[in-house]
């Protein structure tokens, strides 16, 4: 009976985190495609499933008004009601709860993994802005100036229309460049 019991309970586990996965996953092939549809015709790369070392960037963008690192956070809204997601510049709350693995930490450190990548690959120095977005969450106003910007898809273009980080066209296609390169590097390399 203990077997069982214990069996019962590492089954529904099991079976919860394949879903989370699968939500993971519908969420960013979603935003991939609404960034996609949004922000090329503005003169944006969109890039997806950049593999870092040991996790994934979800998309980058590299556009004329900057470059982007972003991750996306697919949570399943309850059945009643739904709160809002909520940043006080520190910490993320989504319909008050805080997430397991802190997404603003994640966030800048695929951004500061990024930037490193790009010194490294071209030679050039690249501000990228880390972002965490939340598909088809109300997210409450974030505070002025935060390091991370933490959004739902929809606000994720005019945010990106209006920062004022320059990159000329010339850098945009280096960027562009040398992240693909490294993606076939790392595909090809088996990793």
């Amino acid at each position: 009976m203990i077997a069982v019991a214990v069996a019962i309970v590492k089954g529904r586990a099991a079976m919860r985190e394949t879903e989370t996965l699968r939500l993971g996953r519908i969420g960013e092939e979603a935003v991939g495609q609404y960034l996609e549809e949004k922000l090329r015709p503005k003169g944006c790369q969109v890039l997806h499933d950049i593999p870092g070392e040991g996790f994934n960037l979800d998309h980058v963008i590299i556009g004329p008004n900057g470059v982007f690192s972003v991750e996306t956070k697919t949570y399943s809204k309850p059945v009643r009601g739904s709160g809002p997601v909520k940043y006080d510049g520190e910490k993320v709350t989504v319909n008050g709860w805080a997430p397991d693995r802190d997404p603003i930490q994640q966030a800048k450190a695929q951004a500061h993994w990024l930037h490193d990548l790009l010194e490294r690959t071209t030679g050039r120095r690249f501000v990228v802005q880390p972002v965490v977005l939340f598909p088809g969450w109300f997210v409450e106003p974030m505070p002025a100036n935060s390091d991370v910007w933490v959004l739902n898809e929809k606000a994720l273009a005019t945010f990106i229309s209006n920062a004022n980080m320059r990159v000329s066209g010339e850098d945009i296609t280096l960027i562009t460049f040398h992240l693909k390169r490294y993606v076939i590097a790392q595909t090809q390399s088996g990793k």
